[in-house]
C-alpha cells in the first residue's frame, strides 16, 4: 500500500510505470503501518487535531495528512467486505423478541446530518445549507437491522435534500424484496416507493385533518414503534462518538467525506451489540 500523494502525482506515477512499493522504497516510511493505523483511528475517534497528532508521532502535517487519506479510502473499500447487506434468513434469525409484533421488519432507517463548513461559492452553500440544521451540512440515510447492525449507509448529500429524495436516488431500494417491511419515522412516508417492490412500510400514524385526536391502536402502534425505532437513534448517536463528526467538518476533508463517514458507521459494527436478545 502507498501512500496517497494527490491526483497529479500518482496520474504521473500511473503514466510512467512506477510502481507503489519503488515510490516507497525512495521516499521512504516515517511510520510503521501499525502506527499509520494507529494515527488514523487516533484522529478518527478522538478528533484530535492535526498539529497534536504529528507531535505525538514526530511526523510532517503533510505526511499524515497522505497517510489519513490512503487509509481512510483503503479501509472505506474494505470495510464494507465484513458487512454485506444480510440476506432476509440471515436478519429474521437474528431478530431480538423486541420485535415480535413486526416479524418481518429488515431495516430500520433515518438520515443525519453532519455540520461542514460554509463553501465560499454561493451555489454550492445554497446546496449544503439546511433550514432544519440551520447550518452548512451534509446529510445521509443510515439502516440497522432489528439486532442493531448497520446495514445500509448511502453517501453524503447536500443538507437541502429531503428524506424522499435520499431514499430515492441512494439506491437503498434496489436490495429491498418482496414482503420486507421497512421502520421508520413519519417523515418517511414512502409508500409509494415500496409498492412496485411488494414491500411494506411501518410509521407511526398521522392524525389527518378531519380528526383531533388518536384511536387506542393508534397510541399503542405509536409507542411500540417508537420504541423499537429508538434503536437506530441510538446507532447515529454511537456514531457520534467519532469526535471527527461532531463538530464542524473542515472543507478540506470534503472529497473524502463519504469515505470517513462510511469508515466510522462500519466501525461501529464491531462494539458490543446495540440491541439486546432479552424482552
Amino acid at each position: 500500500m502507498h501512500v496517497w500523494r494527490g491526483q497529479k502525482e500518482e496520474a504521473y506515477r500511473l503514466a510512467q510505470g512506477v510502481s507503489g512499493r519503488r515510490t516507497e522504497q525512495h521516499v521512504g516510511r516515517q511510520l510503521d503501518l501499525v502506527d499509520e493505523f494507529l494515527a488514523v483511528l487516533m484522529r478518527l475517534r478522538l478528533g484530535l487535531l492535526l498539529e497534536d497528532i504529528c507531535f505525538r508521532f514526530g511526523i510532517s502535517a503533510t505526511y499524515f495528512s497522505k497517510i489519513f487519506t490512503t487509509w481512510t479510502v483503503f479501509l472505506a473499500k474494505e470495510l464494507p467486505l465484513l458487512f454485506p447487506w444480510p440476506s432476509a434468513e440471515q436478519v429474521h434469525y437474528h431478530t431480538p423478541p423486541q420485535f415480535s409484533k413486526y416479524p418481518n421488519t429488515r431495516v430500520i432507517i433515518d438520515c443525519f446530518e453532519l455540520f461542514t463548513e460554509r463553501p465560499s461559492g454561493l451555489r454550492a452553500n445554497c446546496q449544503v445549507f439546511s433550514h432544519y440544521k440551520n447550518h452548512s451540512t451534509f446529510k445521509a440515510l443510515i439502516g440497522i437491522s432489528p439486532g442493531g447492525v448497520v446495514t445500509y449507509l448511502s453517501k453524503l448529500f447536500t443538507g437541502r435534500a429531503s428524506d424522499k429524495f435520499i431514499v430515492t436516488h441512494s439506491g437503498f431500494l434496489d436490495p429491498i424484496e418482496p414482503g420486507d417491511n421497512v421502520m421508520a419515522d413519519k417523515g418517511f412516508d414512502i409508500r409509494d416507493l415500496l409498492l412496485p417492490r411488494r414491500a411494506t412500510l411501518n410509521i407511526p400514524p398521522f392524525l389527518g385533518q378531519n380528526r383531533s385526536q388518536f384511536t387506542a391502536q393508534e397510541v399503542d402502534d405509536t409507542r411500540r414503534i417508537a420504541a423499537l425505532r429508538i434503536h437506530v437513534e441510538r446507532a447515529i448517536a454511537r456514531l457520534r462518538c467519532f469526535r471527527i463528526l461532531r463538530g464542524t467538518l473542515p472543507i478540506t476533508l470534503a472529497p473524502i467525506a463519504n469515505d470517513i463517514v462510511r469508515v466510522c458507521t462500519l466501525l461501529t459494527n464491531v462494539c458490543d451489540p446495540l440491541v439486546s436478545d432479552e424482552l
